[in-house]
């Protein structure tokens, strides 16, 4: 990726009920501060969108929807990149299939990305989604109150495969929010887009936020 070009990309991944949501809004809550402002793309969000224009039903159409909303994700962030612009796209990225689409974008127009990856202790991450359900947080036609019912911490998904696709790599435990070092996490992001906007771009690597910068934590 040393000769990459085109706007910075921040993409948040992860298993459902990983934080990735909450660490998006903490992300441009910050970087707004600092007076960049950005759009999020959100996979759930747009599934929503589907949900009220065409109603919902039962597991298969809201699989269904799901393949409509990553494909009208990929076909906006796709419209941000060629107009090089920057912009934060939160979904659960399945790598097998996300890697393949976003080398093929980097291959029409060039972006850097900055991947973070969401992770949970998967016994909290089964209660935290059963939690959810139970309160009905997110919309009816997610259905979480069905196949929540059917998890298990020891065959639960709760770390994502990083996405091949260079640049920036920041792995961060969710486990417990407030243990999140979302300054931390901005300052990366923020220094990277310095970086590249300078035309110099930074190694691909690996880095837990958690373990390294847990002497940082903020008030």
């Amino acid at each position: 990726m040393s000769d990459a070009q085109g706007p910075w990309i921040v993409i948040i991944t992860g298993p459902p009920g990983t934080g990735k949501s909450t660490v998006a809004k903490a992300l441009l809550a910050r970087l707004a501060a600092l007076g960049v402002q950005v759009p999020l793309l959100s996979k759930d969000g747009i599934k929503e969108t589907l949900f009220a224009t065409l109603g919902w039903r039962d597991e298969a159409w809201s699989r269904q929807l799901s393949q409509a909303s990553m494909a009208l994700l990929y076909r906006w962030l796709t419209a941000q990149v060629a107009a090089e612009q920057p912009c934060v796209v939160e979904a659960n990225f399945y790598s097998e299939l996300a890697t393949p689409e976003l080398q093929a974008l980097l291959t029409r127009y060039p972006f850097r990305p900055l991947q973070i990856l969401c992770r949970t202790d998967p016994k909290v991450l089964v209660g935290r989604l059963q939690r959810r359900a139970a309160v009905r947080e997110r919309h009816p036609g997610h259905l979480d109150a069905v196949w929540t019912q059917r998890l298990r911490p020891e065959t639960v998904a709760w770390r994502p495969e990083p996405l091949d696709i260079g640049g920036v790599r920041i792995e961060i435990d969710t486990t417990r929010f407030e243990d999140v070092q979302y300054g931390a996490i901005t300052e990366r992001v923020a220094a990277a887009a310095s970086l590249w906007h300078a035309g110099a771009v930074p190694d691909e690597c690996e880095k837990d936020v958690g373990d390294e910068e847990s002497n940082d934590q903020e008030d």
